[in-house]
C-alpha cells in the first residue's frame, strides 16, 4: 500500500545511537544525577529499558536553554536553513543548525559521574556525537532519493519549548515526522534534539536507553570486562543490524535477529518498532500481535497512533484507523499527508466521492504533490478508468520525470494491461 510508514530512516536513527554505544576502554559507571528530566514526548516514562535501570528520564531541552525563549520567527529561520541544506544534500549546513555540545549535555545528564579514560562522559559525547550527526543527515538525503522531500511544516509550541515539524516522504508517499527541539544557546537558536515519530523517542532518549540497558544488563558480569562487556556491545549491534536488513529489503532477516535477542534487548523500543516494521512487510499474522504487544509496552506513547494506522487499515477496522488519524492531527496539525491518509480509508470504504474530495484538496494546496497523483492512479485503477489511468500515468512521468516500471509485471494494474486504454497507451509512448 502506497502512503505507509517509513522504514528506511529507521537505520539512520538507531545507528545515530548504537554507534555512541561502543566499548569506552575505561567505562566508569554512573548513578542516576539531579537534572531536571521529563519524557520524549508526553508524560510518559521511559519503561522500555531494563527493570534495573528503570530510574533513567530523559533531560529536558529546558536544562540546556540559556536566556529568552526561542521567537517563532527565529524558529522559522533554523527551520528553513534545514529544509534548504536538505535540499542542497549540504550535510555541513545541516549539522551547523545543530549545537552537539547541547546534544551531549541532553544524553550524558543521565550519566554525572560517569567517566571514559578519565573524562567526564558529556565531553567524550560531545566528541563522538558531531560525526553521528553527520552520518544521520547523510541518511537522512540518501532516503530521500530523487523524488522525496523533507519539508518544514510548521513551528510547534511543546511544554519543553518550540519545535520545528518536518515530514520526511518518498515519492511513492511513504512518510514519517521529524519534531527538531530549539533552545537558544549564547546568542543563537539552535537545534538540540530530534524527536523522531517512527521511532517514538528523541535521539538522547535512545542514547541513553541503549547505555543504561548495558550498564543493567551487566551487572551481574562486570567481571566479564565491566558495563560494556562483548556481549552487550554484540547485543546492541543486533538491534542496528535488524533495522539494516528492514533497509537491504530483508524483513526476515529482521524478525530472525529479534527473536535471537535476549529478552532485555526485546525489550528497547527500536527493537520493537523494527520488528512491527518487519512484520508488515511480510503479511506476517503477528503483525498485529507486536502492535499490541508494542501498545502494552508503551500505552502513553505519542506516535502509537501513527503505527496503528496500518495495523487498523489491515484488519479493516476503518472507524479506529480513523480514530488514530484523529489523535495524530491533534497532536502535528492539518498535513497532507494525513490528508492522504483519509483518502485511502475512503477508497477502502467505497467512498469515491469523499476520496476524489479529499485528493483534489490537497492538489489544489501542492499540485506538485506526487504521492497525490499517485493515490489517483490507485483509485483510477479501482474504478476501471483507464483512459484516467493513462493519463494520470502520463503525467507521473512526464512533469516528475520518472521511469514507470514495467506495469506488466505489478498485479495491480493486470486488468489495465488488458484494455484497449493501455494499447493506445503504449502507441502514444513511442
Amino acid at each position: 500500500m502506497r502512503g505507509g510508514l517509513y522504514p528506511s530512516l529507521v537505520p539512520g536513527a538507531i545507528m545515530f545511537v548504537v554507534a555512541g554505544c561502543g566499548t569506552p576502554k575505561n567505562p566508569t559507571a554512573a548513578t542516576s544525577g539531579n537534572a531536571t528530566h521529563s519524557d520524549s514526548r508526553n508524560d510518559g516514562s521511559n519503561n522500555n529499558i531494563a527493570d534495573e535501570a528503570s530510574w533513567l528520564a530523559v533531560a529536558a531541552v529546558s536544562t540546556v536553554h540559556q536566556g529568552s525563549p526561542v521567537s517563532d520567527e527565529e524558529a522559522k529561520r533554523v527551520g528553513n536553513a534545514i529544509e534548504l541544506a536538505v535540499e542542497a544534500g549540504d550535510v555541513d549546513v545541516f549539522c551547523l543548525q545543530f549545537d552537539v555540545a547541547a546534544l551531549a549535555a541532553l544524553i550524558g545528564s543521565a550519566f554525572p559521574e560517569m567517566t571514559v579514560d578519565g573524562v567526564p562522559f558529556r565531553t567524550a559525547m560531545a566528541e563522538r556525537a558531531q560525526p553521528l550527526l553527520e552520518k544521520f543527515a547523510q541518511r537522512i538525503v540518501m532516503s530521500l532519493g530523487e523524488q522525496g522531500s523533507y519539508q518544514f511544516i510548521r513551528v510547534c509550541d511543546r511544554p519543553d519549548g518550540k519545535r520545528l515539524l518536518f515530514r520526511m516522504q518518498q515519492g511513492d508517499g511513504a512518510f514519517t515526522y521529524h519534531e527538531i527541539c530549539l533552545a537558544r544557546r549564547g546568542k543563537e537558536v539552535r537545534a538540540v534534539d530530534i524527536y523522531n515519530w517512527m521511532i517514538g523517542q528523541r535521539i538522547s532518549e535512545g542514547f541513553q536507553q541503549f547505555i543504561a540497558g548495558a550498564l543493567s544488563a551487566s551487572t551481574k558480569q562486570r567481571a566479564k570486562g565491566g558495563p560494556w562487556n562483548a556481549e552487550v556491545t554484540h547485543n546492541a549491534q543486533q538491534v542496528a543490524e535488524m533495522a539494516n536488513a528492514l533497509n537491504r529489503g530483508e524483513p526476515e532477516r529482521a524478525i530472525e535477529i529479534y527473536a535471537a535477542l535476549p529478552e532485555s534487548f526485546q525489550r528497547l523500543k527500536p527493537a520493537m518498532i523494527v520488528r512491527v516494521l518487519a512484520l508488515e512487510q511480510t503479511d506476517d499474522p503477528q503483525y498485529s500481535t507486536a502492535i499490541d504487544e508494542y501498545r502494552t509496552a508503551f500505552p502513553s506513547d505519542a506516535n502509537l497512533d501513527f503505527l496503528s494506522f496500518h495495523s487498523y487499515f489491515s484488519r479493516g477496522d476503518y472507524r479506529s484507523a480513523e480514530g488514530a488519524i484523529d489523535r495524530v492531527e491533534r497532536e502535528i496539525g492539518a498535513d497532507s499527508a494525513l490528508q492522504l491518509w483519509r483518502a485511502r480509508l475512503s477508497l477502502a470504504e467505497e467512498k469515491i466521492d469523499d476520496a476524489d474530495r479529499l485528493v483534489a484538496e490537497v492538489l489544489a494546496a501542492n499540485p506538485r504533490d506526487l504521492p497525490a497523483h499517485w493515490f489517483l492512479v490507485d483509485l483510477s485503477l479501482q474504478q476501471r478508468e483507464f483512459k484516467r489511468t493513462a493519463s494520470i500515468l502520463t503525467k507521473i512521468r512526464d512533469d516528475f520525470r520518472i521511469e514507470l516500471d514495467d506495469l506488466t509485471e505489478l498485479p495491480a494494474y493486470s486488468e489495465f494491461i488488458r484494455s484497449q486504454e493501455y494499447a493506445d497507451w503504449l502507441k502514444s509512448l513511442k
